[in-house]
């Protein structure tokens, strides 16, 4: 498949987000693809935001399997996945989505909503769909977006879900690679902050100035914020985790599932005992973790300290004040970390953090609640 996306420069600093010459359009004919779970708030209350976590970026799995590993751009949002994907995909992809949906029904007992926009319609709608790569470390690198599109892509859907509905007859899905064995991650410096940042200045940037302050009230170091820090990490008990995963699987005696289990049996001691046989595996987890992303909006999951997060909060509601950004914050003293490994191998791993008890979902309810009283 032609992939456009491959052919784009990465940059490295993520501070250099917002220089859009780093952005390159998305061809029309490509396919702005929405996933999302319905009724995560609830799923909150109940305790199950590490599930929602779990749906989300299975939905993504999904289609990255059904699409052979192909590298396409995404961002995970806590609740599910946009990912944009090329036309000669789509038939592959739509009936991942469907087997998707009747996966997380029937093993989740959870709703996933999804939805496919072509670049064109979007552009229709005076918006436009901008991807930029940024490097994580080595060969691995995380999409980011402008223009707009991917939020009207997600009004579009939610507004006529059953018009973007994926067509046909839906597949038995793949979750090879996808796993979620960690215990919630312990702040290291006192507080773990969920951030999402909307920008309202329309001409204006404000988020180059924004990144700056938050640089700044970061001690000029937002690596060191990264909540991964795998020396302290724990690897959840083999039983639960072996419970947990079956789920991926839609019997007991799959060859997958079993295969699965002996890596869950192998790397508990390894990790437990900090064992060096996947020295250079671990070494590169924090690296290959997406705390940081842009996707029309600002998104950062922070290990702070107190006082690191006191300022953040001060800068956030200056700036909202000036009526340049809107803006949420869920702050709690866990990181949750679900990971895509179809292998061990430098830049073939990618593993996504949100925060602990409800994370980007309720900082995203707190800043459409601002919008509103904003009159937005």
């Amino acid at each position: 498949m032609p992939n456009f996306y491959n052919r784009l420069e990465p940059f490295d600093r993520f501070a250099d987000v917002t220089n859009m010459r780093h952005y390159a359009p998305v061809p029309d004919d490509w396919y702005v693809v929405i996933t999302d779970v319905r009724g995560s708030t609830q799923a909150i209350k109940d305790g199950r935001y590490r599930d929602v976590n779990t749906v989300g970026v299975a939905g993504l799995i999904a289609v990255k399997n059904a699409l052979n590993g192909m590298d396409f751009p995404f961002v995970f949002g806590g609740d599910g996945v946009t990912m944009l994907i090329p036309p000669e995909g789509r038939e592959a992809v739509e009936s991942a989505l469907l087997g998707m949906q009747t996966h997380a029904n029937y093993y989740f007992r959870m709703s996933l909503r999804v939805g496919l926009v072509k670049v064109a319609e979007v552009r229709r709608h005076d918006a436009d769909v901008l991807v930029a790569r940024h490097r994580l470390a080595g060969t691995q690198c995380l999409a980011m977006f402008r223009g707009g599109g991917l939020t009207v892509a997600e009004k579009l859907v939610k507004g006529d879900t059953e018009r973007y509905a994926p067509q046909g007859k839906e597949t038995e899905v793949s979750f090879e690679g996808l796993s979620c064995r960690w215990r919630p991650i312990e702040t290291k410096n006192g507080r773990i902050l969920a951030i999402l940042v909307q920008d309202l200045a329309g001409v204006e940037n404000a988020y180059t100035e924004l990144l700056s302050r938050l640089y700044e009230a970061l001690d000029g170091d937002m690596q060191h914020a990264n909540p991964v820090h795998i020396e302290d990490m724990a690897y959840k008990p083999f039983i639960r985790t072996a419970i947990e995963e079956k789920r991926f699987h839609s019997r007991w005696l799959d060859v997958g599932y079993l295969d699965r289990l002996l890596r869950i049996f192998l790397a508990g001691p390894i990790f437990r005992w900090h064992l060096p046989l996947l020295k250079r595996y671990t070494s590169a987890v924090a690296a290959h973790s997406d705390f940081r992303k842009f996707d029309d909006s600002l998104r950062l999951v922070l290990d702070c300290t107190p006082e690191q997060a006191r300022k953040i909060q001060d800068v956030l509601e200056m700036f909202r004040l000036q009526r340049r950004i809107c803006y949420g914050v869920h702050t709690t003293d866990k990181a949750l970390m679900t990971c895509y490994v179809p292998s061990i191998e430098p830049g073939r791993h990618i593993h996504f953090i949100d925060a602990d008890k409800g994370g980007y979902a309720l900082a995203a309810a707190q800043m459409k609640a601002q919008l509103k009283q904003m009159g937005y």
